[in-house]
């Protein structure tokens, strides 16, 4: 399924590169704001992890896809557990820009990304297997805007929300409980916010 996902998406960005004729190359980086939760429900019990990721992202733009990699730092709330992630995250987005004047361009976009967690510690405590809880794919769609400055330099404002599949820690507790007849579901959510200064090429 998450090939098939992922295959489509590359291919709707090709076709996208490919129906027109005029490009614009560009490149640039900025702020990434990225809150997120996790909603579990086993059986008649339920818990939402939350966790607030900030940090850097960097951007090449192609006019209609972006690829886009970001370092995060985040706290993850697990309840009695307190966690300070660290995360690497890789994006490729297809999007449609629109002229709205000369100088402000709006876009919406849908695509994908995948998380590679690197750390998650509890005070000195390091988490074990944490690609287990925390590399995961998800489907990304939402909205930006660029607001040109001089004709190289622009900034630009995205907003997104993403649904993120189950990470292999979730896809375990899934079928242990499958071995019980234990009702079993989860949902996992986030919304990236980023801020960025371009510039074109």
């Amino acid at each position: 399924m998450k090939k098939k996902l992922v295959l489509a998406f590359l291919m709707a960005t090709l076709f996208a590169g490919g129906a027109f004729a005029q490009f614009s190359l560009s490149a640039g980086g900025g702020a990434l704001l990225v809150p997120s939760f996790s909603r579990t429900k086993a059986g008649s019990v339920s818990d939402t992890i939350s966790n607030f990721d900030f940090g850097v992202n960097g951007f090449f733009d192609a006019t209609y896809a972006e690829l886009n990699v970001g370092l995060l730092f985040g706290k993850m709330d697990m309840g009695s557990v307190k966690l300070n992630t660290m995360t690497l995250t890789f994006g490729l987005l297809g999007k449609f820009p629109f002229s709205v004047s000369d100088n402000l361009v709006i876009f919406p976009f849908a695509g994908i990304d995948y998380n590679v967690g690197l750390s998650a510690k509890s005070g000195d405590v390091k988490l074990p297997n944490m690609g287990d809880f925390m590399n995961a794919l998800s489907v990304v769609f939402g909205g930006g805007v660029d607001f040109s400055i001089t004709e190289s330099l622009y900034i630009r404002g995205e907003v997104g929300f993403g649904i993120t599949f189950n990470t292999r820690a979730q896809k375990t507790a899934k079928d242990a409980a499958a071995l019980t007849n234990t009702d079993y579901s989860t949902f996992n959510g986030k919304i990236p916010i980023k801020i960025a200064v371009g510039y074109r090429f």
